[in-house]
């Protein structure tokens, strides 16, 4: 079973070697990692000599440790149980679009935990609020960079939005 955060979401994923009298998979969550809820349940294939694999999304996990094993059960009601995972989920808010070098002249590296090959639209305003700079980027090692030579000396707003609608808000400064 693996375990990944992805803006303020547990993608939970596990392949099964093979099914024989498998009736269905529940997901189990737990803030303590004693103490597990099913948060999802998910049908078998029943019977297959190849195996399969499956995911489920936690959409809602607590900011923090979060606990995941999924739990078997086949078709007389026999449960068995995965390991478990832990995913430290971090605090939306918390997370931060970094620019460097800040202050800048002509180019700007933004970095953002995101997936790879992730869109991020970016939106650059001067200080009366003037659109100056509107571009989408492809998101390289959680990095992109940005020509910004065009830009006066000055203090901008840069507004990154991720391809699900995260919003991230920062300052540059620009000297020439």
């Amino acid at each position: 079973m693996i375990s990944d955060q992805l803006n303020g979401t547990v993608l939970v994923k596990w392949t099964t070697i093979s099914e024989h009298n498998n009736e269905y998979f529940t997901i189990e969550h737990s803030t303590d990692g004693v103490h597990f809820t099913s948060i999802g349940k998910i049908s078998s294939l029943g019977y297959t000599a190849n195996g399969f694999s499956y995911h489920f999304i936690d959409n809602k996990p607590g900011i923090g440790k979060n606990f995941y094993r999924i739990r078997m059960v086949d078709i007389v009601m026999k449960s068995t149980y995965s390991e478990i995972k832990i995913v430290q989920v971090k605090d939306n808010a918390q997370q931060m679009l970094s620019i460097f070098p800040n202050p800048a002249v002509n180019s700007i590296s933004l970095k953002l935990n995101t997936r790879e090959n992730e869109e991020l639209k970016v939106e650059i305003y001067n200080a009366t609020g003037n659109k100056e700079l509107t571009k989408t980027c492809i998101m390289q090692h959680q990095k992109t960079e940005l020509n910004i030579g065009h830009l006066k000396t000055g203090i901008y707003s840069i507004i990154a939005t991720t391809s699900i609608g995260i919003q991230y808000n920062s300052k540059l400064m620009v000297v020439k």
